[in-house]
């Protein structure tokens, strides 16, 4: 029943109905709480309560109720990090803990509160990370995508620098595979051009290195397989790199002289 009650949650949420959501999370909340107290032995309930009331901060960030949202996000966050700790070989746990934390993340950036999201994110990276580095193929995609939530919220507040350091290290996991590492190289070129164009950028010398990783990402996706290289030469994303050496070798396709090879940079 709870389940059925979180589905018409699921219903009204993509209607924009926003009280009628809330109402519907918390009907489930109301019967997941009496699970919990009758069998608190059951892992699972717990879990699940954790997940709607997760789902219920999101629907309260979207209602413009930031106090709310924060009360049951805080429960949320206390029951999964028990959890995590308590069970610490279950990665499942650990990665639903980094999972909820980046969810509130995100609501948080979607309710234009970036500077309470960019403290979550970190948090959330740390422990995703430690469940990629046991099972490297089946975490990264969650991992990516917290690297990349972060990043967003960086941009957006103008902080691009850093934004570089979080690009870099969504490179890292992602070494070996072309398609994915040009997507790391547009998104580095994005920073370089809103840099560019705020008064407050990165910076000359920090640039020419932004500039230098762009390229070695380049290289590193042509090395994973991405063999769409002739396509930069009229690819507008990359346009300010025309006039370097490196990429005019990297569009030609010479591989004779040395480019710098990337790095596994982390975030600082």
């Amino acid at each position: 029943l709870a389940l059925c009650y979180n589905n018409m949650a699921a219903l009204e949420s993509q209607r924009q109905n926003w009280s009628e959501t809330i109402a519907w999370h918390q009907r489930a909340i109301e019967l997941q709480e009496q699970m919990t107290r009758k069998a608190p032995n059951t892992v699972r309930h717990r879990s699940d309560l954790a997940v709607s009331l997760n789902n219920l901060g999101v629907a309260y960030c979207r209602a413009q109720r930031p106090a709310d949202a924060d009360v049951v996000f805080e429960r949320a966050r206390t029951l999964l990090s028990t959890l995590a700790q308590d069970y610490p070989d279950e990665l499942a746990y650990s990665s639903s803990w980094a999972a909820l934390l980046n969810n509130q993340a995100m609501a948080l950036a979607e309710a234009g509160r970036h500077e309470d999201a960019l403290q979550l994110y970190p948090t959330a990276i740390e422990s995703q990370r430690e469940s990629w580095k046991r099972l490297p193929h089946a975490m990264r995609e969650p991992l990516s995508k917290m690297y990349y939530n972060y990043g967003q919220s960086l941009k957006l507040t103008g902080q691009f620098g850093r934004a570089m350091d979080v690009a870099l290290a969504r490179r890292e996991v992602w070494q070996g595979d072309g398609q994915r590492l040009f997507g790391v190289a547009i998104e580095l070129a994005e920073i370089a051009r809103l840099s560019a164009a705020n008064a407050n950028g990165i910076g000359d010398d920090r640039m020419h290195e932004l500039n230098e990783e762009i390229i070695a990402t380049l290289q590193n996706a042509h090395d994973g397989g991405w063999r769409d290289q002739d396509s930069l030469a009229s690819d507008e994303r990359f346009a300010f790199l025309k006039e370097d050496s490196k990429f005019e070798r990297l569009i030609a396709g010479s591989h004779r002289a040395p480019l710098r090879q990337a790095g596994g940079a982390g975030v600082s």
